[in-house]
């Protein structure tokens, strides 16, 4: 969520109330994860350590969710300097992170913003994001199907290309399917998810931002994946 917003401002495309609605999701899921960790299977001890440390309250938590809300605030001092009212994200053709900008739904390339976008690793835990700029960036253009398969095979690393093992499509379609049913099979998404959060152990060090960020992504990848998978109430 939080990513995804961070990457929609980027776009320009968001008006102030629509980027403050999806901001107050992020506090909303953010106290959904913590009820769900306090009825989780760790003891007592465990849950109440992790709790505190993953708490909104948290300085570094709230410094991220800070830092989103200027640039939504942002919007809103853009507006007021121009004298010019923002568009709608549906005047815009971005809405809940899609277009609507012609008949098809299709966004026109950008190629600087494609060029930008990190190379996928192979990583599980990286693919929901990953996918989510690839998709908006590629997938949803109005560019053919032969060159998004060409833009998808160009941002796999070759790691990415080992774990998808006869990965030989010659259709986008099959491409994206077959990327799909490894990337976002319940069982194997659980997994990795599950063995990386256990590497964080039972508590954080708030200091350190980088361990912060990363345990961020993988809650953020979770909530990415059930939101895509076919049965995310068993996730």
């Amino acid at each position: 969520m939080m990513f995804e917003l961070d990457r929609d401002l980027d776009t320009d495309r968001l008006d102030e109330q629509e980027a403050r609605r999806r901001l107050d999701e992020i506090h909303e899921e953010s106290s959904e994860a913590l009820k769900a960790l306090k009825m989780s299977s760790l003891n007592a001890t465990e849950r109440r350590d992790m709790v505190f440390e993953l708490s909104l309250r948290s300085e570094t938590s709230k410094q991220v969710l800070r830092q989103l809300n200027e640039r939504v605030n942002l919007i809103a001092r853009r507006r007021e300097q121009t004298g010019s009212t923002a568009p709608t994200c549906e005047e815009a053709g971005l809405v809940n992170g899609t277009t609507n900008g012609s008949m098809n739904g299709m966004r026109k390339f950008d190629f600087q913003r494609y060029l930008n976008m990190k190379p996928f690793n192979g990583e599980f835990v990286d693919f929901p994001r990953f996918w989510s700029l690839f998709s908006l960036y590629v997938d949803q253009t109005e560019i053919d199907d032969a060159e998004k398969l060409e833009c998808l095979r160009d941002k796999m690393t070759d790691e990415a290309r080992k774990k998808l093992r006869g990965f030989n499509e010659r259709t986008y379609a099959k491409a994206k399917s077959h990327i799909h049913s490894y990337y976002f099979s319940e069982h194997r998404m659980e997994q990795e998810i599950m063995k990386r959060i256990k590497e964080f152990g039972f508590s954080l060090r708030m200091k350190n931002k980088d361990e912060i960020m990363n345990f961020v992504d993988v809650l953020n990848s979770a909530l990415v994946s059930s939101g895509t998978l076919k049965d995310p109430e068993n996730f």
